[in-house]
């Protein structure tokens, strides 16, 4: 069973240290040497975590509470499995949370060769979908995919009739892990 990384703090040692190195190591944070070998969660430590909640878009705290927890896990499963995260909020106009919409996620494809004159130019073509999910009860979403799926990425959001609602701009070249906080139509 694996060991619970919840409420670590500075000047922690031990093996759940260890593991939570071991996390940001494996997503690309550097973290001194000294604290490694020891297991402790000195100062490196410490703005490795703040560094993870900033890009996360998580409260910096430099502590590890159950949302760090959780977005931490996820991003180094998807890291493991060379996958790319998007995941966020949506909100409605009126501020509420956007309960269980669907949102398809769409990628621009490019339309063939055109030749005008001596110069050949790519214009973007279709959307395709190449995956969905859905908000929860508090408008959180989360979405992985295999990177090579996708180079850009739009999240587009389903009305009950089946309506296309464009949530975002095209999103190129996301990074390993996206952090999207969007507002939908209150209609």
């Amino acid at each position: 069973m694996s060991k619970s990384i919840l409420d670590l703090t500075f000047d922690d040692r031990g093996e759940r240290v260890g593991k939570l190195q071991d996390s940001l190591i494996t997503l690309g944070h550097v973290i001194p040497n000294v604290e490694v070998k020891a297991k402790l969660f000195g100062l490196g430590t410490g703005e490795a975590l703040r560094a993870f909640q900033r890009k996360s878009k998580l409260r910096v705290t430099g502590k590890v509470d159950k949302r760090t927890e959780i977005a931490l896990a996820r991003s180094v499963t998807a890291a493991k499995d060379n996958k790319k995260i998007i995941e966020g909020r949506i909100l409605l106009e009126n501020s509420l949370p956007a309960k269980n919409l669907t949102l398809r996620f769409k990628t621009n494809t490019l339309a063939p060769v055109k030749q005008s004159g001596k110069a050949k130019t790519r214009e973007l073509g279709s959307k395709a979908e190449f995956g969905r999910a859905k908000t929860d009860e508090r408008g959180f979403y989360i979405f992985s995919f295999d990177p090579d799926k996708a180079n850009n990425v739009e999240v587009v959001a389903e009305s009950d009739s089946g309506e296309e609602v464009s949530l975002s701009k095209t999103k190129y070249n996301p990074e390993r892990h996206e952090v999207l906080n969007l507002v939908a139509p209150a209609s």
